[in-house]
């Protein structure tokens, strides 16, 4: 998950295209507008798919 405005962070597509065989690689972008800030607080946006995520891991 990352924020689409954050400029210290972003995709990590790149890496996961310089894997030889990654076991699998699905990425949510969000657009709060908040920069690296939409991670300091709990915010739906990254917190839903976050759960979805850890929720489906655990099955």
């Amino acid at each position: 998950i990352y924020e689409t405005s954050d400029r210290l962070a972003g995709s990590c597509k790149p890496l996961a295209e310089q894997s030889e065989q990654p076991q699998s690689f699905n990425e949510i972008k969000i657009a709060t507008g908040k920069l690296h800030g939409a991670f300091y607080l709990p915010l739906v946006e990254w917190v839903e798919p976050l759960l979805d995520w850890v929720h489906r891991a655990s099955d």
